[in-house]
Parts: C-alpha cells; structure tokens; sequence
C-alpha cells in the first residue's frame, strides 16, 4: 500500500496550544455547574481524583510519543506492539471519545454562542455549525489551524488567571453557614470525579500528530509537561474559586447554562465578565480545533494500513494534508448532535470512551521495551523500567476503577460503549478477511512501523 508524507509544521509552541486548548475546551466552562452540584465543597477533591488516571495517562503517552512519533499515535502504538486487533480497537475508541467530546463541547459552546445570535437558533444547530466551519478551517491546512489555537489559547489562558486571581484575593465568598466538606456523600464526589475527568480529555492528542511536529521525540513529551502544568494549576485555582464565590445550591448550580460566566458576574466588573466569555467561546473553539486536528490522523492511519479504505490515506500535493479523513470528521458528530442528548451524557460517553484507550494505550507502553527496544533506548523522554512498570500498571488500574465506576452508575452509557465494541469485533472481522483475499500480507504489513521519521 501506497505509503504518504504529512508536512511537519507544528513547533512546540502549537504543540503546547494544541494541547491546553483540547484539554481544557469547554469542559470547565460548562460542566463545573454540574460538578459542583455533585461534589459540593469537595470539588477541588473531585479534580484532584481525576487527575490520578489523567497523570499516569500523561505518563505513558509521553513515553510512547518519544519513542515512536507517528502520525494516528493511539493506532499505530497499540497495532505495532500490540496486535493489530488492539490497534483497531483502541483507534476506534478514540475515534468515539473525539465525537462524544466534539458534541460535549460543541453544545456547552452553542450557550456561550446564543447569548450573542440572533433568537431562533437552536443550540444543537449553532453545535453544527460551529464542528463544520472548523473542519473546512482544518482542510485549508493545519498551519493556518494552528496559529488560530495559539491565539485562541493565549486569551483564554488569561481570562481563567483574571478570574482565578481576582476571584481569589478580590472577593468575599458567598454568604451562608460553612458546609461540611463531604455533605454530597462520597459516591456523589467519587461520580463528580468521573464527570472531571472530562476535564483531562485530550492529552494525548498531540501524539497523533507525530509526524507532523518538528523534533517529534523531543517535542511529544515537552508539550504535553509544560501543558499539564498550566493545566493543572489552572484547575485548582478555578475550582477553589468558583465554590467560594458560588456556595452549595446543588439544582440552582446544575441548571446553570453557563456557571462560569455566572459566577463571574458575582464579582468581576463588566468588560472582564465580557472578556470571561470570550474566554469560554475560545476554550470550546480551541477544544473543537484540536479534536478535528487529532481525529482524523486516526482515519489517516488506518486507511494508510488499509484497515478503513485508502481514499482516507490521501494527502493535498501543496499543504499535505489528509482531507477525506478530515472531512469524514462531521457525519458522525453530525448524527449524535441531531440526538440532542446533552453535554452531560456526550461527555460522560468521551470519557467512558476514552478510559478504555487508557488501558490499551498503557499495556502498549508496557511492553514497548521489548517489542521496540532500540527506539525506547534511544528516547529523549525514557521512564526507566520499574517505573514504566509502575506507571503502566496504575494507568491500567485507575482507569478501570473509573470505567467500573461507569458501568455502576450509568447502564446507557455503559450499554453503548459495549455496543460500540461489538461493532468494531464485527468491522475487523470483516475488514481483516477483505484485505487477505484482496493479497495482502497481513501479518508482514504490521510487523513494520508505518510513516516516517523525522528528516
């Protein structure tokens, strides 16, 4: 099979921007109403919950980019060290976790949106419209796509310190008698956690982009450290904010449209409540850019391997870019926008979706010094064994305690992730026997590593 160059354009700036913007994206605009309902006082404990599986995923990503850049990252590490079964798995996993989290933050964003349209539209529509116009932005070429996430990120950023800071030291907290740290009970903060770990959706995009980033091996596992600080300091000031100034008022906070904003206008004055909102409208952009950037290059590789049809390989002569994979990025968020089931539901299926690449992302880390010895050796980001070992093995436990979690509490969603899985059995059953009576070498197509290093 033909095999195609990307161009490699993303510097560690984009790649940090890439990074902050899918991660943080709507989640802590939108749905920190629904977390505080759940968690109450307790929803910095929340946060810190999720970030357990969320750093151990950071962990074992950063070292799988380093060693093996390649573009479609969750395909290729799990189809070359692991099976070529784990490898469509995992690749069709993330592919719903990038809908589920695209439609999340497409809907969060349509509230921030409508407040400025017209009336008429509804927020499913402006969803639509907001996923289209940045897959068409992603087809000019991912250039152009990235030096609109460093911008965007870059505002947003600052509009989370002035609300942090000022929030912080600027403020009283609201008004009533102290609550006690754990009046929602355990389970509620223990299911907020899950609903937080949203929040950390999307570290692992920039390893999609392996060979489209300058220094690759450097580069990965950099930008996701400088971007998990930011991240993870902007959390925990923004958490601890919003509970002092917003109190408990669980079915006043859970019906919030836009808490963020609303808790703004508590206590910051009118341009900074205004530049907040800008803020939220960037963070969702900056979200459904990413997601549109790292989806496809998943599309891309599988059709470079033939396990989805090989229009999905094709790169534009000038801009090097897989337009079919990008455009094969609406249809599916399209379908389940027009379902209008809610953030809530749409991100708690990402994050479902998204634990379970979790898993097969960390045994391929596991045993990526055995399969792959050279490139592990040769890593600028190398884990030594026992903490490979270690990190791996937590990654695999925390996040099927928070998938558990998932199948306890939520049976649809828990019905529609097995559902998924019985389809992508059934799809590469059917694909695997296509491509053997069509003479392909199944076994000597995954026994290399696809794509380029860098030149």
């Amino acid at each position: 099979m033909e095999d195609t160059k990307l161009a490699r354009s993303i510097g560690l700036t984009g790649a940090v921007a890439i990074t902050v913007g899918c991660v943080v994206g709507m989640s802590i605009f939108v749905l920190i109403g629904d977390m505080a309902s759940m968690a109450g006082p307790a929803l910095p404990l929340s946060f810190l919950l999720a970030l357990i599986p969320a750093l151990f995923n950071v962990i074992t990503v950063s070292q799988l980019g380093s060693a093996i850049p390649r573009a479609g990252g969750g395909y290729v590490f799990t189809s070359r060290i692991m099976s070529p079964f784990w490898g469509s798995f995992t690749s069709w996993f993330i592919i719903l976790a990038v809908i589920g989290a695209l439609a999340t933050v497409g809907v969060g964003l349509a509230q921030y949106v409508n407040e400025y349209l017209p009336p008429g539209l509804s927020n499913t529509t402006v969803a639509i419209l907001i996923v289209g116009i940045f897959v068409l932005v992603n087809a000019v070429g991912l250039v152009f796509a990235e030096t609109i996430q460093i911008i965007m990120v870059a505002q947003m950023i600052i509009a989370l310190l002035i609300f942090g800071f000022w929030g912080l030291f600027g403020t009283e907290g609201a008004a009533g008698e102290p609550i006690p740290f754990l009046t929602t009970g355990i389970g509620s903060v223990a299911m907020a956690s899950v609903l937080c770990y949203f929040s950390y959706v999307g570290f692992a995009t920039i390893a999609e982009l392996g060979e489209e980033m300058r220094n690759p091996k450097r580069n990965i596992p950099l930008s996701i450290g400088i971007a998990a600080m930011i991240i993870f300091f902007l959390y925990a000031l923004i958490s601890v904010v919003f509970n002092k100034v917003m109190g408990f008022h669980p079915e006043e906070l859970a019906e919030l449209g836009a808490p963020l904003s609303h808790a703004g206008r508590v206590f910051l004055p009118a341009w900074a409540v205004h530049f907040l909102s800008i803020g939220a409208l960037g963070a969702g952009l900056t979200s459904i850019n990413a997601g549109v950037i790292a989806m496809p290059r998943e599309i891309f590789a599988q059709g470079r391997d033939g396990m989805m049809p090989s229009l999905f390989q094709y790169v534009t002569k000038k801009q090097k870019t897989p337009i079919w994979a990008i455009l094969a990025v609406f249809p599916p968020i399209l379908v389940l926008l027009l379902f209008n089931l809610g953030e809530d539901f749409y991100g708690f299926l990402a994050v479902g979706a998204l634990l379970l690449t979790n898993i097969t992302i960390a045994v391929a880390c596991l045993k990526l010094p055995k399969v792959y010895p050279e490139d592990y050796e040769k890593s600028p980001f190398k884990i030594s064994r026992g903490w490979l070992i270690f990190f791996s093995w937590a990654a695999i436990v925390t996040s099927g305690i928070f998938i558990l979690l998932i199948f306890m509490q939520l049976p649809v969603i828990s019905a529609i992730l097995v559902g998924w899985c019985v389809l992508v059995v059934i799809y590469y059953i059917a694909r695997k026997r296509f491509m053997i009576k069509s003479g392909v070498d199944f076994e000597k197509l995954f026994s290399t590593l696809p794509g380029y290093e860098e030149d």
